[in-house]
Formats: C-alpha cells, structure tokens, sequence
C-alpha cells in the first residue's frame, strides 16, 4: 500500500469544475525462476472519481492616464483624461471600478468620471476616497477632482482601477 497526491494545474484565467478519474494500476510480470511461472502479465486497477475546482481570480486591470499632473483655480476642478480602466482577462469574467484617494491630508469634495459622480466612501485626516459606484466592462473619460472649497496649492492623488472577478 502506499500513499501519493496528483497536483491538477488550471490554465491561466480558468475558473471553474473539472471531473477527474485517476486510475492506479498494479502490474504483475511473469517470473521465469520460479516453478510456477504465469505465462501472461496480469493486472489490476482501482479508480477513483474526483472533481477539481478552481476558484476564479482576479487578474490587476489596465490603466491608462492622459497625463499624470493637472494644474487648476482655486474651487475649480482639476481635470485628468482616463484614457482606459479596463480587465486584462478578455472572457468577460471580470469588472473594473476606479478609486481616488488623496495622499496628503486634502478634503476632496467631489469626484467625477464623465457625468457619474463617484461614491464618497471616506475621509480621514490623511484625505479623501472616492470610488466609482458601478462595475463596469471598462472606463475612460474625463476624471474631474473638486479638492476642498477654498484651498490651494499642491497635493497627490492616486487613481487606482480594481478588477472583480464577475463570475
């Protein structure tokens, strides 16, 4: 008797069931020195039905800006082209969102992509995060930032897109 394990790798972006039969065969060869030598190998098997699932996992999207600074007025919205917020995996499994967050203390008090406003999800003393409230296949358009009434001067923002597996 013994024991063993069979590892069953998915492909890449695979997620789902995969039935398995996994058959051990035992082999006895004819032994030529003993009196009472087989004339033919015999064999036995044993096979054991088993099912394989991989959870899906979410591949990091795609992101693309049409430039990385924006200079504006004060109570004036900073502007930035998102050129594509988009999944990687290409079978329709997975869904993007963006976030905005600041990284240095500013208040933001608005957040749009195109005519959606995002969702205001927090702020704290180290600033604001903002997160759009759809997933969507993909995104692009004009990210518009509206930092806290009467404030100037310069800070961070970092744009993250966040893949979902859908399925």
């Amino acid at each position: 008797s013994g024991t063993g394990s069979v590892d069953v790798v998915a492909p890449a972006d695979f997620g789902g069931t995969v039935q398995l039969s996994v058959v051990a065969v035992a082999t006895e060869q004819p032994n030529p020195k003993t009196a009472f030598a087989l004339s033919t190998r015999r064999e036995a098997a044993t096979t054991i039905d088993a099912i394989a699932s991989f959870a899906p996992r979410s591949d990091p999207p795609s992101l693309s800006l049409g430039q990385r600074s924006a200079i504006t007025a004060e109570d004036r919205y900073a502007t930035v082209h998102v050129e594509h917020a988009m999944p990687v995996d290409q079978d329709g499994s997975e869904l993007v969102y963006l976030e905005v967050r600041t990284l240095s203390g500013v208040r933001l008090e608005e957040v749009w992509l195109g005519s959606s406003a995002l969702r205001h999800v927090s702020t704290t003393r180290e600033g604001s995060t903002f997160r759009s409230s759809g997933l969507e296949a993909s995104l692009w358009g004009e990210l518009s930032i509206l930092p806290q009434q009467d404030w100037a001067g310069e800070t961070s923002v970092s744009i993250t897109a966040v893949s979902v597996e859908a399925t």
